[in-house]
C-alpha cells in the first residue's frame, strides 16, 4: 500500500502549491478543501 499525504485548506492556492511541490518528489497527494 502506498502511502497518501493530505493536504487539506481553505486556500485554493496553498493547496494548489503544496500538491505540485509534494508530487514533484514522487509522493502521493490528496487535496481537500476545509
Amino acid at each position: 500500500m502506498t502511502p497518501v499525504i493530505a493536504v487539506v485548506d481553505d486556500d485554493i492556492s496553498v493547496r494548489e502549491s503544496l500538491e505540485s511541490l509534494i508530487r514533484s518528489v514522487g509522493l502521493a497527494v490528496r487535496v481537500f478543501a476545509s
